[in-house]
């Protein structure tokens, strides 16, 4: 029954994980908490799921340890972009806000109905040139929401975790 508990918790944490970096609204202090809770649950869970899949089909103990190593691996490679944000922890981007732009897009597929979009689109003057970067979904509308009251031209500090796509502080200068 554990066995077949733990496999399901991480097959179902391959498709939900995901929304642990996606969803948040980061800070500066915990910044580090939703990339090692979905690093956690991708890379530690798959490991435990090759233990559970190779009871489950009767391997022996040093078995275990290779589908161990091998669903672990699997789950290294789901949770690649939040292991990189903890690495190199928020990125420093500087500079004169230019634009703010919202754009909402449908996305179509023949197996859904249509499903909308949002994208903010940030436009920053930096001593090294103009700088363009893109926040979609519920990261866009944090974005948008905490630089709304920035006129253009405001000199601005932005924190980015850059593997994610996620803002986590705002420093007006």
């Amino acid at each position: 029954m554990t066995d077949a508990f733990l496999l399901s918790a991480w097959s179902a944490g391959v498709f939900i994980a995901p929304l642990l970096t996606a969803l948040p609204a980061y800070r500066p202090t915990t910044w580090w908490l939703w990339p090692a809770l979905r690093v956690f649950w991708q890379l530690g869970g798959g490991m435990l799921a090759g233990v559970a899949a190779a009871r489950i089909v009767g391997v022996p103990q040093q078995g275990q340890l290779v589908a161990a190593a091998l669903l672990g691996a699997v789950g290294a490679l789901l949770c690649i972009a939040p292991l990189v944000a903890m690495t190199r922890g928020p990125t420093r981007v500087e500079g004169d806000l230019r634009g703010l732009r919202h754009t909402t897009a449908t996305t179509r597929s023949p197996v859904s109905r249509p499903q909308r979009v949002d994208r903010v689109e940030v436009e920053l003057h930096t001593t090294n040139g103009p700088v363009r970067l893109t926040f979609r979904g519920l990261q866009g509308s944090y974005v948008e929401r905490r630089l709304a009251d920035l006129r253009p031209g405001a000199h601005v500090v932005l924190w980015l975790l850059a593997p994610l796509r996620a803002l986590v502080h705002v420093e007006p200068a």
